[in-house]
């Protein structure tokens, strides 16, 4: 049976929405402890689309180090996807551990990847399954500091504060 009117209409929409973003296989079994790990680590992970831009690549990740490590595996010449801890503070699970999404494009990208990266973002993260807010899009390494990181993720969440 066909869908016509509004309900064509709303299936159409939806299949607009489905990015087939997926994770590649490297990077399956580090979301998994990164999303496993302890309350107390400092975990995070760093991932780029392929050429096809439909599958994420793993390029770096860690159960230490936190942002500043995460940093550190950034490139200016690359769109970064990446995933990182801290802790939500009052109301929201003091002393739990919580993860947030972040979004760096390296000062020499070119100009069509910086056009896709709003039509990416969502898709991307909603690959990661269980990410608690999203800490913003950021333009080059230089500003992915911990103080305009963590000004971001307080704005939902006051209390908030960085694992390092």
């Amino acid at each position: 049976m066909a869908l016509s009117g509004d309900r064509a209409k709303l299936y159409d929409e939806e299949a607009k929405r489905k990015s087939g973003i997926t994770l590649g296989p490297e990077l399956i079994s580090c979301w998994e402890q990164i999303r496993n790990s302890s309350s107390s680590s400092s975990s995070w992970l760093c991932a780029r689309l392929d050429a096809s831009g439909k599958i994420l690549e793993h390029v770096a990740s860690s159960q230490e180090g936190g942002l500043g490590a995460l940093r550190a595996s950034l490139s200016e010449d690359t769109l970064s996807w990446c995933i990182f801890s801290f802790s939500p503070g009052y109301p929201y699970g003091e002393g739990s551990k919580k993860l947030a999404f972040l979004t760096c494009v390296g000062k020499s990208v070119s100009v069509m990847k910086r056009g896709k990266v709003a039509l990416q973002k969502s898709g991307v993260m909603n690959s990661f399954e269980g990410v608690a807010t999203d800490a913003g899009v950021y333009q080059g390494i230089s500003e992915v500091t911990d103080e305009a990181v963590l000004a971001e993720i307080k704005r939902n969440m006051p209390q908030a504060t960085l694992i390092s």
